[in-house]
């Protein structure tokens, strides 16, 4: 039946070229003259040099009618075949206004086998709304990881996307009229603002997810999306597409002339592409129409899905066969393949040899393979019938496609080599390559950390120590050591060196290097952080300072004298009267000035402990852990933990109960600086 839409344009086609209807819309009244009655009919006839019967003197003129409208007087034509084709009448219809020709129709019985397609026509629709909704929440879900990765460039789909906004936009060009001008207007403000925004992030998340792959796809087309376009790459993927795209041609050709003699076959215009043949701008919505068609197509299913299977399948040809399935349903963006049958097996071809282009080359090439694809075969059926579409010129499409071949060949043969590495890779590349850096540099400085630190812990009759090093997820600058100055006097250092990473690795190296050497028997601690911090200032970088207690455990005379550069007061816990306080003796960070003012602000200070006493070292990160709340752990908590800890059996005991103290406060709160801390028990032995 005739569309009722009268701005719509329809033509139907067989497997040999040949019509088999047509529907144009109506003339509108002019000053042109109006056809004669018998020009009428001789113009309906002419009609039959097309069609699969082109000899008129098959049929016989069964009745001609003439309807008036306001327009113009249509005339009517009726003729049957004189002879039955498979047992079955062949029936034709023609209407012919003041202008020409409006519709031909040849009417006859389908084979049985095509007799339902039509009641299957809702399947289509169907099918593609739940890929639709599939594919959206699949990419909305990437793009919220790829988010949070900082793994997205916006960026690499802007063009894409512009270009399908633009496509549809151009679609939605329908009429003259200026009573629909708003709404021209309010379609294109949808196509570019909504569908271009969603093509935009399409292509992003499919090129974040296609860059999973080994061997980067992208490349090419990321140069032109850097304005690059003498690109030797981009050259040779134009020209690729270009030569796959007539292999895929002439396949297509192939399958249709074996399965000519066996289907009844047909090719036309979608019927959306019928109205547009008879909107203002027809080339402009054929455009339109095949651009949105290729960019979702190709962004979604070969630069999407397919790099996502390849990924999980490790298998990419069986990756290629499954994403092939449902795009080969719908192979053309304006051209409608009949029987469903031939038209799945053609598209199942053609997809399969763009995935394959897409896997082999990059997706560049798959992608301009399908462009040229469907600008040949347009621009042909055009140029074909161009007696009945003259309102659409096929050689600009064929124009198109033979410009965009020469000018990849002029880049393939004048175009650069190689560009800078901003102009092929999108920025997060470069952020994730400098985050990889800065981790590794944080596990070198790990590495450095923990090798300096000492691999077991001294052994004394008369002292019990446990000691531990806990790397925060930021490296940070904790030290720790212990230097046995001769059978009865241990030296006990702690230390947090300013600074993260790599640098606080490196200025804890010279500060153990330092007090390693001028360490010995016959100096006291106050005159080695003095002698340390002249040091330490000459070859460290001003701003960089470190605080740090160095002292001795003497058993003999049952002392520890110590100082304490700027460092966190160690805690003392007393037997006699079981109650624990802070050694505060006065002092400045090692670093700070050149040794001027240290001498006179260090302060050197003797304890006397007994049997049962217990002294805690520690940094910052455990007095400073954070909760969720972002409230910190605090001295007095430690003080509270030690107070409960002389009743554990020992200092091993002692140290994990702070630990789990603190890991309950901070309830997996990440925390972002060492947590180092020394524990000392005094034993009886060292007095019996």
């Amino acid at each position: 039946p005739i569309p009722s839409d009268s701005n719509a344009a329809k033509v139907y086609f067989n497997s040999q070229g040949q019509l088999l209807f047509l529907s144009l819309p109506k003339a509108k009244r002019d000053t042109a003259q109006a056809l004669l009655p018998s020009e009428q009919e001789q113009m309906a006839r002419r009609i039959f040099a097309y069609t699969p019967f082109n000899q008129v003197e098959q049929f016989q003129l069964d009745s001609t009618q003439t309807l008036q409208f306001k327009e113009a007087a249509v005339r009517t034509f009726s003729w049957h075949r004189k002879q039955k084709v498979a047992g079955e009448p062949v029936k034709v219809t023609a209407m012919v206004d003041h202008r020409g020709v409006r519709s031909f129709d040849i009417e006859y019985r389908l084979p049985a086998e095509f007799a339902g397609e039509s009641s299957k026509s809702l399947l289509p629709s169907i099918l593609e709304a739940i890929y639709v909704i599939f594919l959206a929440v699949l990419v909305l879900v990437f793009l919220i990881k790829r988010l949070r990765s900082d793994q997205i460039s916006i960026r690499s789909g802007i063009l894409f996307g512009l270009l399908a906004g633009l496509g549809v936009a151009m679609a939605s060009i329908y009429t003259n009229d200026p009573w629909n001008y708003a709404f021209v207007l309010l379609g294109v403000l949808f196509s570019l603002i909504f569908i271009g925004a969603f093509a935009t992030i399409l292509t992003a998340v499919g090129e974040s997810v296609t860059r999973d792959l080994p061997r980067d796809r992208f490349e090419s087309l990321e140069a032109i999306n850097h304005g690059k376009l003498l690109f030797k790459p981009v050259g040779h993927a134009i020209v690729n597409g270009f030569l796959f795209a007539a292999v895929i041609l002439g396949g297509i050709a192939l399958v249709w002339w074996a399965f000519s003699g066996i289907v009844a076959g047909y090719v036309g215009w979608k019927s959306a592409t019928g109205k547009a043949l008879g909107w203002v701008f027809p080339g402009l919505a054929l455009t339109g129409e095949l651009l949105r068609f290729q960019i979702f197509s190709a962004s979604a299913n070969r630069l999407f899905l397919l790099p996502l299977l390849m990924k999980w399948l490790k298998r990419p040809y069986l990756a290629i066969l499954l994403v092939s399935i449902y795009p080969s349903f719908f192979p053309f963006s304006v051209q409608n393949v009949s029987p469903s049958t031939l038209s799945f097996l053609i598209g199942l071809g053609l997809n399969l040899i763009l995935g394959w282009l897409y896997f082999r080359f990059d997706f560049l090439t798959s992608f301009l393979a399908g462009v040229f694809v469907e600008l040949i075969s347009i621009g042909s059926m055009l140029i074909l019938f161009s007696g009945l579409m003259g309102a659409v010129s096929g050689e600009i499409f064929l124009g198109a496609a033979v410009l965009l071949f020469i000018a990849g060949g002029y880049i393939v043969r004048y175009g650069v080599s190689e560009l800078a590495p901003l102009d092929l890779h999108p920025d997060y590349v470069y952020r994730l390559a400098e985050r990889e850096r800065l981790q590794r540099e944080l596990e070198i400085a790990r590495d450095v950390q923990l090798n300096f630190l000492p691999r077991t812990t001294p052994k004394m009759p008369s002292l019990q120590i446990a000691s531990i090093c806990i790397p925060a997820n930021e490296v940070g600058g904790d030290y720790f050591d212990f230097v046995q100055i001769n059978e009865h006097k241990l030296g006990i250092i702690i230390g947090d060196v300013s600074g993260k990473g790599i640098p606080a690795a490196f200025y804890m190296t010279l500060t153990k290097g330092i007090l390693k050497s001028l360490i010995t028997e016959n100096i006291s601690p106050r005159q080695v952080l003095i002698k340390a911090n002249e040091l330490f200032y000459q070859n460290a970088k001003r701003g960089v300072f470190i605080s740090l207690i160095y002292g001795i455990f003497d058993v003999r005379e049952k002392t520890f004298t110590f100082v304490r550069a700027g460092h966190n007061p160690p805690i003392h816990w007393q037997q006699h009267n079981r109650q624990a306080r802070f050694l505060m003796p006065t002092g400045i960070a090692i670093g700070l000035e050149a040794g001027d003012i240290f001498p006179s602000r260090i302060e050197e200070r003797k304890v006397p402990f007994s049997p049962g006493d217990v002294f805690v070292f520690y940094t910052d990160g455990f007095s400073e852990a954070m909760d969720k709340n972002q409230q910190e752990f605090g001295e007095q908590r430690l003080v509270e933990v030690l107070t409960e800890a002389p009743k554990l059996e020992n200092v091993h005991s002692m140290l994990e109960a702070f630990q789990n103290r603190v890991k309950v406060f901070s309830d997996s709160t990440l925390q972002h600086d060492d947590m180092t801390m020394i524990v000392v028990r005094i034993q009886d032995e060292a007095y019996s």
